[in-house]
């Protein structure tokens, strides 16, 4: 038998530290992605 002790102490926590990390790394993902699809980069002189 598999003992959950306190597993709503980490569950409630783990949206609250790992979300706005989760959304940073959506919003670097997605602003590479529409860059690609653009055919080109800023960096570009």
């Amino acid at each position: 038998m598999i003992v959950l002790a306190h597993f709503g102490h980490w569950y409630v926590s783990l949206p609250v530290f790992l979300g706005p990390v989760a959304a940073l790394f959506a919003w670097v993902y997605v602003g590479d992605w529409l860059e690609k699809r653009k055919g080109g980069r800023r960096d570009r002189d």
